[in-house]
């Protein structure tokens, strides 16, 4: 199978040899070369055997959702995007994101995976793709469009990933984060493309080539017709839909992962292009909720104010809802903190933004560290001692002086996404260089991920399927386990701990863990097009009743991703040279990237930097009524200087 040349690739995409980034990733091995390093027979057998799952999983979304979309007039008559979830039982596709959240979310696990030909496919379809003329909710498009976009420019060079990663980025910022009154971005907008992008900002231009006649033929070579009518139709929707979503006070609302989960996608970005707003923009959010957690108001909530205030005392653990437009958390009841749905991915950003830039770590990232180390301690450490404690998040049983830990909320409650954590902590404590941000011991930290990881992986073996369920509650006193939700959704969360705690100790105790799920999976989730997700862990029928219509894009981006990565080497990825977003997308520690010796990140771009394809159908119809009103103009127009005309003669 034949490795992607991105040079062929681009070869409509005419830089003359100028590339903008300001850092550039070193290319990865390659899968076959990968596979080739690998002596042991099992090991490569069951590589193998992942490969072939993902492939089987990307066909089904393939064959049912993106080859119907490609033959179909809905790309000249309509404004939709293919659809984001594939659901295998009915052959249909669940659009929920509006943004064909799977196929941008697979790109990078493609192309890990040795699916080259899949790869390029997709890619090409996913440069052909306009912004979504739809309300999207704005953390999960940064997380599984963005993040993708860029998870697939860092393994594959192909640099007309990171243009469109900008252009969707310019589009966020001009979007939920200038609509809304806070530095707090609203849960739910429109992308719309930021006109400037569609000729290429031909004012930021550091070349000696920049005379008229230059700007005049890019100008040419940039823009079509379809272009600025598409970016016009687009950019009136968005005005109007914020405009009906401000008088009507919807998702004024967002939780803290909504909020604060842009660390990682923006970070590197801003390093990639040289553009400090995506950064800034995330660090904002960063002081802003530190400042007025725990409904502190005794600073001013202004936008133009939060960087000039101090963020003061550094807060661990912060309230999981937030009004948008007063800046206030939402404090009410018991359960105001959590590490798990509402905040995880900021808690995960903290550590690993810190990892992206060591050891070029600025002021603002070492408090993130500082607060990650709070965050640590209030949840696991509530003693006196140094040893991890049965407190606010965590349930400890002995059983023949074998301690098992469960990572649980309020003392009681496990929910299957909180399985990310001890991959968290050990993440924290192998791989962050500065050790000393942990207020406990090394081993402490490591024994700790360690349990947490065995308690996840119990939850996993008193099923009937080996699947771990969606929701228990723990009772301690005479400690019983009733089971709230008996699901299986395809989560990734255990498997991404099994990942980091493997790649941390090298045990192989963790990939037999992880060939267990794996196994499950196969038996019991996977159908005739694609996995699907089940009802119950404690039924092993193999029938329709027991299965969900329903293959998320994380399973791809994510489960069969860190199911492939346990199995390959440790250098194939390794996590002292990348950093996973909350999505599983890979992208470059800084101090592992070459620098661009023309790339300041605002040299001259010589292609065409987005076309913004959206229904062509509409763009005619809005330049006709263009032309219509232009029309009734000039006549009117006319008939009053006739009518004057006729005044002064007389």
């Amino acid at each position: 199978m034949p490795i992607p040349n991105t040079n062929n690739n681009s070869k409509n995409y005419n830089h003359d040899n100028q590339f903008c980034a300001r850092a550039v990733p070193p290319p990865i091995m390659s899968f076959p070369d990968m596979l080739e390093s690998i002596h042991d027979s099992q090991q490569r057998s069951r590589l193998l055997s992942i490969q072939s799952s993902i492939r089987h999983a990307w066909s089904g979304y393939q064959s049912t959702i993106l080859n119907p979309y490609q033959s179909s007039l809905s790309r000249f008559f309509g404004t939709s995007l293919p659809a984001d979830d594939l659901e295998p039982l009915t052959n249909t596709g669940k659009t929920w994101l509006h943004s064909a959240a799977t196929l941008f979310d697979s790109l990078d696990t493609l192309y890990l995976a040795g699916l080259y030909n899949e790869y390029e496919a997709a890619v090409n379809l996913v440069l052909s793709l306009p912004l979504p003329m739809h309300p999207t909710k704005t953390f999960e498009y940064s997380i599984r469009i963005l993040g993708g976009l860029l998870g697939a420019y860092t393994v594959s060079s192909d640099e007309r990933l990171l243009d469109y990663a900008e252009f969707v980025a310019d589009g966020m910022l001009d979007g939920a984060f200038r609509s809304s009154p806070t530095v707090l971005p609203r849960m739910f907008d429109v992308v719309a493309p930021v006109l400037g992008k569609l000729y290429g900002d031909l004012n930021k231009n550091n070349n000696s080539n920049n005379n008229k006649n230059n700007k005049k033929k890019r100008w040419r070579r940039n823009v079509r017709w379809v272009d600025w009518g598409g970016a016009w139709v687009h950019r009136m929707y968005a005005a109007l839909y914020r405009y009906g979503r401000d008088r009507m006070g919807q998702h004024e609302m967002n939780s803290l992962a909504g909020v604060g989960s842009f660390a990682l996608e923006f970070t590197y970005l801003s390093y990639l292009t040289g553009d400090t707003r995506y950064k800034q923009a995330s660090d904002d959010i960063f002081e802003f909720v530190q400042l007025h957690t725990g409904g502190e108001s005794r600073r001013s909530r202004s936008r133009s104010r939060i960087g000039d205030q101090d963020v003061g005392v550094i807060k661990g653990l912060i309230d999981k809802q937030w009004n948008i437009m007063t800046g206030h958390p939402l404090a009410n009841g018991p359960m105001v903190v959590g590490l798990g749905s509402g905040s995880d991915s900021y808690y995960e950003y903290l550590i690993k933004s810190a990892i992206l830039l060591q050891p070029l770590v600025e002021e603002i990232d070492v408090k993130k560290v500082k607060s990650y180390a709070k965050v640590i301690d209030e949840s696991f450490f509530t003693g006196n001692d140094s040893s991890p404690t049965s407190g606010l998040f965590v349930l400890q049983e002995s059983e023949a002086a074998k301690v098992t830990a469960f990572p649980v909320q309020y003392g009681y409650e496990y929910d299957h996404l909180l399985c990310y954590v001890p991959g968290m902590i050990a993440l924290g404590e192998k791989y962050y260089v500065h050790h000393h941000h942990n207020l406990h011991s090394s081993r402490v930290m490591m024994e700790l991920g360690m349990n947490l990881t065995l308690g996840c992986r119990k939850t996993y073996k008193e099923t009937e399927t080996n699947l771990g369920p969606e929701r228990l509650e723990f009772h301690r006193g005479n400690k019983k386990v009733v089971i709230r939700n008996g699901g299986y959704f395809l989560r990734p969360e255990y498997v991404e701990s099994l990942f980091v705690m493997y790649r941390s100790t090298r045990d192989e105790k963790y990939r037999d863990m992880a060939w267990e799920v794996f196994q499950s999976l196969e038996k019991y989730c996977k159908y005739d097009l694609g996995y699907t997700s089940l009802r119950s862990v404690h039924s092993v029928k193999n029938n329709t009743y027991n299965r969900i219509n329903e293959m998320p894009s994380y399973f791809i981006a994510e489960t069969l991703k860190y199911l492939l990565l346990i199995y390959a080497p440790v250098d194939y990825i390794g996590l002292d040279e990348f950093v996973f977003t909350t999505e599983a997308h890979p992208l470059r520690q800084l101090h592992t990237m070459t620098t661009n010796p023309s790339g300041s990140g605002s040299c001259e771009r010589q292609g065409p930097i987005i076309h913004q394809p959206i229904a062509n159908i509409l763009v005619l119809v809005f330049y006709n009524i263009v032309l219509i009103v232009c029309y009734i103009v000039m006549k009117r127009f006319r008939r009053m200087s006739h009518k004057n005309h006729n005044k002064k003669r007389q």
